[in-house]
């Protein structure tokens, strides 16, 4: 059975790939601070350069009456993959043109059933209920150009390519794994005539649902915290940050933050898992706390920490600082709890 969509779309742009080098980027099988931390595992792949446009989606009538276009397409596979049964009954339900049937080429991150499983109930209804918002959803996850694993880790380990919604995903690599935002590459090159697919564990958010998503999805989207994505991931603190049922605060170091550590104090985190551990719980805390808060406690206070251990929070010259670092975007909200982001990495007391 052919899965046919209305031929309206055609996604012609070509995403220019820019090589960077990598340092041991495994082929798995398979970041402004303004939204953003930390995740589970990818390695580095840099990818291309955004497309200079893109035709917007436009609805058309009656999937079924459009003639699908012969051969093995992505949408010929999809359909023919029990495991992409949700996807395809709300690529249909979307009412989408003929993107997955038409001649591409594209690349599709296609979340499996276990991944829409994933979502909370209310998100899914209401994506179900919202025809738009659901195509908004859907086009996040195809980028209109084929785009290989071997191209991703050839990139350099990162990049932030534009797709098909017109917003751009945040792409990683994390000991040997590819991560497109939060989502692991589970399974990559499965082979289309108008394409390629990459299976996905986890849904894709677009950037103005990112309020839905928690701290750990937030930062693995948002390029400036790719190193502390890393990070945590290596630590094994994924689930910590992305326990939709927690509520905290983080206090989350940008790249240019890690940049500033003295290279042997890096290297002996990455050597180090408790060590690492340490230092990355010593930025959390186990309730949220706004900088009206803070503001609130007369302008400092002493909170402690997950790691155990108490930070000095201050208001300096209308800036909140913690202990030496200055908070440079305050209050993101996520559905988890809210992220600040700061200019230095805390280190803990024993530590300096």
């Amino acid at each position: 059975m052919k899965f046919q969509f209305p031929k309206s779309l055609l996604l012609v742009n070509t995403l220019a790939v820019g090589a960077l080098a990598l340092a041991s980027c495994g082929t798995p099988t398979a970041q402004t601070p303004t939204a953003a931390p930390m995740a589970t595992a990818m390695a580095e792949p840099t990818m291309m350069a955004a497309p200079t446009a893109m035709a917007e989606p436009t609805m058309m009538a009656a999937p079924t009456a459009m003639a699908a276009m012969d051969g093995n397409t992505v949408a010929d596979v999809a359909m023919a993959d029990d495991q992409f049964s949700t996807l395809v009954e709300l690529v249909i339900a979307a009412d989408l043109p003929d993107v997955l049937n038409g001649p591409g080429p594209l690349t599709v991150f296609a979340p499996t059933n276990e991944a829409f499983a994933k979502l909370p109930a209310e998100t899914l209804a209401a994506l179900k209920a919202d025809t738009a918002m659901l195509k908004d959803v859907l086009t996040y996850h195809v980028l209109p150009a084929k785009v290989t694993a071997a191209d991703i880790t050839g990139m350099g380990g990162k990049g932030t390519p534009e797709t098909a919604n017109g917003a751009m995903v945040n792409v990683t690599t994390i000991d040997g794994a590819v991560y497109v935002n939060d989502a692991k590459v589970i399974k990559a090159d499965v082979p289309a005539d108008n394409g390629v697919i990459h299976v996905i564990d986890t849904v894709l958010l677009p950037p103005d649902m990112m309020g839905a998503a928690t701290i750990g999805g937030v930062a693995m989207a948002d390029p400036q915290f790719n190193t502390l994505s890393t990070l945590v991931t290596l630590a094994g603190l994924g689930p910590v940050v992305k326990d939709p049922a927690a509520t905290l605060t983080v206090f989350a170091p940008t790249d240019e933050a890690f940049a500033k550590l003295p290279a042997e104090t890096v290297a002996m985190l990455m050597a180090d898992t408790e060590a690492l551990k340490k230092v990355l719980l010593y930025h959390v805390l186990g309730s949220v706390v706004t900088s009206t808060d803070i503001a609130g406690m007369g302008g400092s206070g002493t909170p402690e920490t997950v790691n155990g251990a108490t930070i000095d929070v201050t208001t300096r010259d209308g800036s909140v600082y913690v202990n030496d670092s200055k908070v440079i975007a305050a209050d993101i909200e996520v559905g988890n709890g809210i992220i600040h982001a700061i200019d230095t990495v805390l280190l803990p007391p024993d530590m300096r």
